[in-house]
């Protein structure tokens, strides 16, 4: 067996032509067999609001283009039905409102009250809670339980599809990966190409 060494120009990617990032991109988004992504983060919310909600959320799917779910309401509350408006978010309130915040305290002790990722400390529960906060504080009406969970997840869904949309794009690539290789003149990077010894002078 032969060992041969290559010595190869080496450039970052801020040295590459625009024609060779875009090469540098095209490999990335080829070659990466599973993207770094918040999905774990995503479901994790969807379980903890459904069983907060009194919410069945099920046949849903989500990708960069596009989602879809479908949803039941598990409440014993028969005349949440006739909850709009004001009564609504006065429903909400009295009976939810403990689950959509979390308590803190200051550098002197001091109790706040954070609306921020109030279900399970990541920031995919804001998208899904926000139109609660809307409800509570009479930002907006909703005809009912339904349609303000409707609205809910909605929101939620979409989040995620733009966050799969981030994950798979050049920004995405070009502001936490990009900088992580070393790359030909032409794009190709160089860790791919071979297993290589730096050369120094």
């Amino acid at each position: 067996m032969k060992v041969i060494k290559l010595q190869v120009n080496s450039y970052d990617y801020d040295e590459l032509s625009d024609k060779a990032k875009e090469n540098a991109f095209d490999n990335w988004y080829n070659n990466e067999i599973e993207f770094v992504s918040m999905n774990d983060d995503y479901r994790k919310t969807l379980d903890v609001f459904c069983t907060e909600f009194d919410v069945s959320v099920f046949g849903w799917s989500v990708t960069d283009y596009d989602n879809y779910y479908r949803f039941e309401l598990q409440t014993n509350n028969a005349n949440i039905d006739n909850f709009s408006g004001i009564r609504l978010a006065k429903y909400i309130y009295n009976n939810y409102y403990s689950s959509m915040i979390t308590k803190k305290y200051n550098a002197i002790s001091n109790l706040f009250i954070s609306k921020d990722c109030a279900l399970t400390g990541c920031c995919t529960d804001d998208a899904i809670l926000q139109p609660l906060f809307d409800c509570v504080d009479y930002k907006k009406s909703f005809f009912d339980y339904n349609n303000l969970i409707d609205t809910c997840l909605r929101a939620f869904f979409n989040s995620w599809s733009e966050e799969l949309k981030y994950q798979h794009s050049k920004e995405c690539f070009e502001e936490n990966y990009a900088s992580e290789e070393n790359y030909t003149i032409d794009g190709e990077t160089i860790s791919i190409l071979c297993n290589y010894e730096e050369i120094t002078k």
